[in-house]
């Protein structure tokens, strides 16, 4: 057996506003019809996604949100997790290292630039994932634990 694993930066923001947070910034239009088209996307590719891991922003969690509609992926099977928000390479690593082998493919919906730098490590290739971009990799072993520099074959990377 396989894992899947596919990286998913958030859909465009809108800019914060004087007194918001960082987190509680919200998809712009544009966001929130590319969130919507990567869902479509990500459909057609008949993954079977066991869930959706994303960051606590606000940007994220929709994003998260308007994929699962087109996946057919009941909320129930979104996790929202702390530690994903602008999450170092290293914390990113443990977070999938520790991911339920039951689990066999998963998206991440977090933020760049450390997404892109996480996919360059577990790949050795190098990408940008813009907003709404998503890497899509595959690892040739059924334990997330054993996930680690160059393990993955980086299938496809699309960026809306």
């Amino acid at each position: 057996m396989e894992k899947q694993l596919i990286l998913l930066r958030h859909a465009e923001a809108v800019e914060k506003l004087a007194g918001e947070t960082d987190q509680s910034r919200s998809l712009s239009r544009k966001g929130l019809n590319d969130a919507h088209h990567v869902g479509i996307l990500l459909n057609k590719l008949e993954l079977n996604i066991d869930c959706i891991y994303t960051s606590p922003a606000e940007r994220a969690q929709t994003t998260a949100q308007y994929i699962s509609g087109p996946l057919a992926i009941d909320t129930s099977l979104i996790f929202e997790d702390d530690s994903l928000y602008l999450a170092p390479m290293g914390v990113l690593l443990k977070f999938v290292n520790e991911m339920p082998n039951e689990y066999n493919t998963v998206i991440i919906v977090g933020h760049n630039p450390n997404l892109s730098y996480f996919t360059e490590y577990i790949t050795n290739h190098s990408v940008t994932l813009d907003t709404a971009a998503f890497a899509r990799i595959r690892f040739a072993f059924d334990n997330w634990h054993m996930v680690t520099q160059g393990s993955g074959e980086l299938l496809e990377v699309v960026n809306i």
